[in-house]
């Protein structure tokens, strides 16, 4: 091979990448580019190879030059918006997801808005409603469920347990889970026949699922759509309740015309889903607002109690003594996903730490470990005007040792306009009190509904600068330290005993509203 030409040398890169080659790949086109006038298509490559490494914060660089040759270029506006979402800068995603539709007519980019809009500051609810239903609209284009002969039913006798099944591709994740085995594990089998659709690993002994006799499991990872459609038509279900929705993309498809005579979406779906399948969708009154259920393509149920109630039967550490009364001073942190860290969350925390300048902020998640993506995600604070050093970025580790990162921190900081959800539950369980605030859609009141049913509306804030100043009076007036000492030691003991870790009473409800909406279905 010729090493100073860029073709010869473009083309073992193209080579390296199909073979998983990636740092290999890297080399090769990063001498291109020293060699001067690299093409879009060594940009676009270089990216590619970035993202494939989570090197998020390079990867943008590669795009944007990629685009600035090539403006017509749909691969790495896509991609660059991926880069940026990532890294959480969502309102510099969107720009390029938006050219990515009118640029080709393929349905990868309508999914990818889908997706993000939802979390997106500056979407509106219009905007979700619309990208999802044309997303959906084109998903049925292509699918193949409409095909499938639905067999006649026999009539369903009232006295027999309603069939329910819960779809996901996630049963594994015991952490994840916690709200679905609540729900699953409290079931009265004399109401409910219980069908685990296994979407992603195999049906083997659930962390956090207490097995039952009569529950049947299947292993559904293998079927197709088509396939799919039929087994639940040979199941005669009742009730078929998605779990995974938007985090699970390859299985929309299976949501494209009716698959049961109730089909429901919870606990991942936080915005409409646009798709014709469901019914319906539950959250509660936290979370939908009356005013907002007009951009629901679906009826919206609410609980009476959070949709997120849960349960934590599975070993933890021990709640650990508030770090800033050993410290002398106080640390905020989040724990939550780096896509979640968005511009205006940001701005807020940014605002917290320079008001506070003697304070600091813990970060965890995995795409810290890059020490470029690090780097980048620091320097937007310092941006802000907040001291480098008040930024700690933890690195990732095993899940113990993750829910022991609380035990360095004072006050949990909520995300926004994506809200923690598992986060939230784990930070409060370790004692740590989450603050959050009124936020202008689902997907940014997920903390809320925890926070307000387990009796700490303190932490509520009515909006991002009540939000914003609450932190400032925590972080500022030692007082309050002790405060949040004694609510942390107490604090499992008053969650046990509220309506967030009622794990029964969801399940009383959630059957309830099972039989009602079957009873007006059929």
């Amino acid at each position: 091979m010729n090493r100073t030409d860029p073709d010869e040398l473009e083309a073992a890169a193209a080579q390296a990448m199909a073979s998983g080659e990636y740092m290999a790949a890297l080399r090769l086109l990063d001498r291109i580019i020293g060699l001067g006038n690299p093409s879009a298509s060594v940009w676009l490559k270089t990216g590619n190879g970035l993202l494939a490494v989570r090197e998020f914060a390079q990867a943008i660089g590669a795009f944007a030059n990629a685009v600035a040759i090539d403006s017509q270029l749909v691969e790495a506006h896509h991609n660059l918006a991926r880069a940026y979402y990532t890294l959480g800068e969502l309102d510099r995603a969107t720009p390029h997801l938006w050219q990515t539709v009118k640029l080709t007519d393929q349905i990868d980019p309508w999914l990818a808005l889908a997706t993000v809009l939802p979390n997106a500051p500056n979407a509106s609810h219009d905007q979700v409603l619309g990208a999802r239903r044309e997303f959906a609209k084109r998903l049925a284009e292509a699918s193949q469920v409409s095909a499938v002969k639905r067999p006649a039913r026999s009539k369903r006798i009232a006295s027999e347990p309603i069939r329910v099944a819960y779809l996901s591709a996630h049963f594994a994740g015991r952490n994840y889970m916690k709200p679905v085995w609540a729900l699953v594990n409290h079931h009265d089998r004399r109401r409910i026949h219980v069908h685990l659709l296994c979407d992603k690993e195999s049906p083997t002994q659930f962390a956090g699922y207490q097995r039952h006799a009569n529950d049947t499991i299947h292993d559904v990872s293998k079927l197709d759509d088509v396939s799919l459609a039929s087994l639940l038509e040979q199941l005669q279900i009742d009730v078929l309740v998605d779990l995974s929705a938007f985090s699970y993309t390859s299985r929309l498809s299976l949501f494209t015309r009716p698959l049961a005579p109730v089909t429901i979406a919870w606990f991942n779906m936080y915005a409409t889903s646009g798709l014709p399948a469901f019914d319906h969708i539950i959250g509660d009154r936290h979370v939908i607002w009356p005013a907002e259920e007009q951009y629901y393509s679906e009826t919206v149920l609410r609980l009476p109690l959070s949709y997120l109630t849960f349960e934590v039967d599975y070993p933890v550490p021990d709640v650990a003594p508030t770090p800033c009364l050993s410290r002398q001073q106080f640390t905020f942190g989040s724990l939550v996903s780096q896509y979640k860290i968005t511009e205006p969350t940001c701005a807020a925390w940014s605002e917290m730490l320079t008001r506070c300048p003697m304070s600091r902020l813990i970060l965890a998640n995995t795409e810290l470990k890059s020490p470029h993506n690090r780097d980048y995600v620091i320097q937007r604070f310092v941006d802000n005007g907040v001291a480098r050093e008040q930024i700690v970025c933890l690195p990732p580790t095993d899940h113990d040792k993750f829910l022991r990162y609380y035990d360095q921190i004072d006050l949990a900081l909520d995300s926004f306009p994506y809200s923690g959800g598992t986060t939230t539950m784990e930070a409060l369980w370790q004692g740590v009190p989450v603050l959050t605030h009124d936020g202008d859609r689902w997907a940014a009141r997920t903390s809320k509904t925890l926070l307000e049913e387990g009796g700490l509306t303190q932490f509520v804030a009515r909006d991002a600068q009540h939000y914003v100043d609450l932190a400032v009076d925590y972080a500022s007036q030692t007082s309050q330290w002790k405060v949040l000492a004694e609510l942390r030691q107490n604090m499992r003991s008053q969650l046990s005993q509220s309506s967030a870790c009622n794990g029964q009473g969801l399940a009383t409800a959630m059957e309830s509203l099972y039989a009602d909406v079957l009873e007006r279905a059929v």
